[in-house]
């Protein structure tokens, strides 16, 4: 029977280093909770050359503080992973373009430590949609993280037909007690506080809305 309960406690304690068997105590908790998601949006109408800023990147989680005039990031860091876009035909055997842009950063973005322009486009063909997968160059400021700030800077610029459809992959780390950071853009007078959703890719009514969460516009 001891011989049994030997065995017993020797399993139990496999994988714990002998300090942790003498001491036992809480393991280290990592408290920062990182998650990754891809928020899907799509235009109302034809666009060309939409310049899309950091800003507008950060508003893609808030919760509304106060009805209509007011909202505040979740986050308090953010990366951006990957743009995915498919621009459908316009009318039946006509080409249409999609596009995403990486542009160079500038004495105002992180010193002007960077890479070049880094243009990702497509056309249709046939009655294929227009096709492409955009992901920050490696060194580049766009594929780094960002704090949750207001930042005015052209970040992308995007090109595509109407109804184009655009997923948006982020990583990123939720608030945890850092210095709330207002929204650049203002939610709808009809969304009540305490809303969680995700405003307009360029922030904008009727422009970039997203179509895989509640929206805040």
């Amino acid at each position: 029977m001891k011989q049994s309960q030997n065995r017993r406690v020797k399993r139990s304690n496999r994988g714990r280093s002998r300090a942790d068997v003498m001491n036992p105590r809480p393991p280290e908790l990592h408290s920062t909770m990182t998650l990754s998601h891809r928020f899907r949006y799509q235009s109302s109408a034809s666009f060309s050359n939409k310049t899309i800023s950091g800003s507008q990147l950060a508003d893609f989680l808030c919760v509304v503080v106060t009805q209509g005039v007011n909202a505040t990031r979740v986050t308090a860091s953010w990366r951006l992973r990957k743009v995915e876009m498919w621009g459908p035909m316009v009318a039946a055997m006509t080409p249409v373009t999609v596009s995403c842009e990486f542009t160079a950063p500038t004495a105002a973005t992180a010193g002007a430590i960077g890479s070049a322009n880094r243009l990702f486009t497509d056309t249709s063909m046939g009655n294929q949609a227009a096709h492409v997968i955009a992901r920050p160059p490696e060194g580049s400021w766009q594929s780094m993280w960002h704090p949750t700030v207001s930042d005015s800077t052209v970040f992308m610029i995007l090109n595509g037909p109407a109804n184009t459809v655009i997923d948006v992959t982020f990583d990123f780390v939720l608030q945890n007690g850092e210095t709330v950071v207002f929204s650049s853009a203002t939610p709808g007078a009809a969304i009540p506080a305490g809303t969680v959703g995700v405003f307009a890719l360029d922030s904008t009514v009727g422009g970039l809305p997203p179509i895989s969460y509640s929206g805040l516009n």
